[in-house]
């Protein structure tokens, strides 16, 4: 009985670990053509000014891929001259949705003239436009400054972001089922208030995240954004569940073994 209880625990522990590996939505570019617009490009998924450049790059490009040296593609977005903009929706279909998970991006900026370009991603759900239809987590860096946007307005960060160029790591964890997040700058975590606040309200009431919305810059800013590996993740299963079942089990087993 023993033995069998061992099993199963590996069985639940494998499952766990399975599940904290599936991404519902991964973008690192890879398949995409370099000089060319990410897929999909479609106008419900990409809204661009026409002085915008918004495409996939490589080492051979000019600029290059900050991120990943010889191999790795990577999207860019960039303007020289104010009023242009870009929105492009990342998206997993609808049903796979998840309440409790974590995003993640790696970002690069570069700033013309200190002129404060800004660049956004939002978090929440899409339904076939180039905005969100519900927007949960709303990041937004502005030179090298950042800040979110909760239900009661802008609340700016402690932390700054280098530019010019340096490469960073976001990552937000949400719980949709409180209508919150805490995320990390390059493994640091995300606080405002000198420290004091560590946790931070959804933009809007939300179920689940299956989108994300990447926007850069807004009208009167110039710069260049760079990010790769755009993921979103499911909480692993947890694990006092599993153990939970476990037990049931074997208390099931022992009373058999009693009958």
């Amino acid at each position: 009985m023993q033995v069998g209880l061992k099993v199963l625990a590996v069985g639940v522990g494998l499952a766990i670990s399975s599940s904290s590996m599936a991404a519902i939505l991964s973008r690192d570019f890879q398949s995409d053509t370099v000089g060319a617009a990410p897929s999909p490009s479609d106008p419900a998924h990409l809204d661009k000014s026409a002085g915008m450049r918004f495409e996939v790059i490589d080492a051979s490009s000019s600029p290059p891929d900050q991120f990943g040296g010889a191999g790795n593609k990577s999207l860019m977005a960039s303007n020289s001259t104010t009023g242009n903009y870009v929105n492009y929706v990342m998206d997993a279909p609808a049903a796979s949705a998840v309440a409790v998970g974590t995003f993640s991006v790696k970002f690069s900026h570069v700033d013309f003239g200190g002129s404060s370009a800004i660049t956004s991603f939002n978090l929440g759900t899409y339904s076939g436009s180039t905005v969100l239809s519900g927007v949960g987590p709303a990041l937004e860096i502005f030179g090298s400054s950042m800040r979110v946007w909760t239900s009661g307005g802008p609340v700016t960060l402690d932390q700054t972001v280098p530019f010019n160029p340096a490469l960073h790591t976001i990552a937000i964890n949400f719980d949709a089922n409180t209508d919150t997040f805490t995320g990390t700058l390059n493994g640091s975590p995300l606080t405002a208030s000198s420290g004091a606040t560590t946790s931070f309200g959804f933009n809007q009431n939300l179920t689940g995240i299956h989108a994300v919305l990447f926007s850069t810059p807004t009208t009167g800013r110039i710069g260049q954004t760079f990010i790769d590996d755009v993921v979103i993740t499911p909480e692993p299963a947890s694990a006092v569940s599993a153990l939970a079942v476990l037990g049931c089990v074997a208390l099931r087993r022992r009373a058999s073994g009693r009958a």
